[in-house]
């Protein structure tokens, strides 16, 4: 067994940094050799370094994105506030872009070293990476909503499954940008908090957007066809009219 799982990483080209509960799968290609990535010694934060600068650094996976504004040649990130899964971390140097792989698991659970021997971890990992490249190449596309039913006389309100939440923090020097859905515990927490923060001198700049979504299927198509998504008039499939906004409420005080 131990020579399977040794075989497999070299055929990956990973090496593993392993934490109670993060895994961080190391990219020793040569172009990645000028970044150094690692975990402290806690496993609760990723530490990236170079001789120069790291403009951007992006996590995200189908259900999640951060995107973390750096412009500094090293930078320490808190994993705390992501989700279970397994997330591609995309680090941006001037000329090129570095990708990790990042797993998250809970601390009673245990990953089999045995899972990197199947195909589903690069496989997984380039659709993700294609993914993300299609959603930067492809240009606003005209929003169609279906034609309502002529017997369709009056419409019931609809139940949100989900919530989409953009929550920017921001210090000044630097922003952290998540992106995520939520269920409705979670929301009213974090809109509670947000409340408070505005109206402080540290978190004034902080800004956090929610709306409902009735499909999250069709609104993650959407959304990546279309990172305006916001600007549209009318959707099946999320309520255009955020449930709540920092800059609307600030408004309404």
């Amino acid at each position: 067994m131990k020579t399977l799982v040794t075989i497999a990483v070299l055929l990956f080209n990973y090496t593993i940094a392993s934490t109670q509960t993060n895994l961080l799968l190391q990219n020793v290609n040569i172009r990645a050799k000028e970044l150094k990535h690692g975990l402290n010694s806690s496993g609760d934060s990723l530490l990236l370094s170079a001789e120069r600068t790291i403009f951007k650094v992006e996590i995200f996976n189908k259900n999640f994105s951060k995107t973390i504004n750096v412009s500094n040649s090293s930078v320490r990130i808190p994993l705390n506030d992501l989700p279970l899964g397994r997330f591609v971390v995309e680090a941006g140097l001037k000329d090129k872009l570095i990708i990790i792989t990042l797993l998250r698991q809970s601390e009673d659970s245990a990953l089999e070293l045995t899972h990197l021997s199947e195909p589903v971890s690069m496989k997984s990992l380039k659709s993700d990476i294609i993914e993300k490249e299609q959603h930067r190449k492809q240009n606003s596309i005209a929003f169609s909503t279906n034609l309502p039913r002529a017997t369709e006389l009056i419409k019931q309100p609809k139940i949100p499954k989900s919530y989409w939440i953009e929550y920017i923090i921001s210090n000044g020097n630097s922003s952290y940008k998540t992106l995520r859905f939520a269920n409705k515990s979670l929301v009213d927490k974090m809109v509670a908090k947000n409340r408070i923060e505005i109206k402080s001198v540290k978190g004034k700049l902080n800004d956090l957007t929610v709306w409902e979504i009735y499909d999250t299927t069709k609104f993650l198509r959407f959304k990546r066809r279309n990172p305006d998504f916001s600007n549209v008039s009318d959707s099946d499939f999320f309520n255009v009219t955020p449930y709540y906004a920092s800059q609307t409420y600030l408004m309404e005080m």
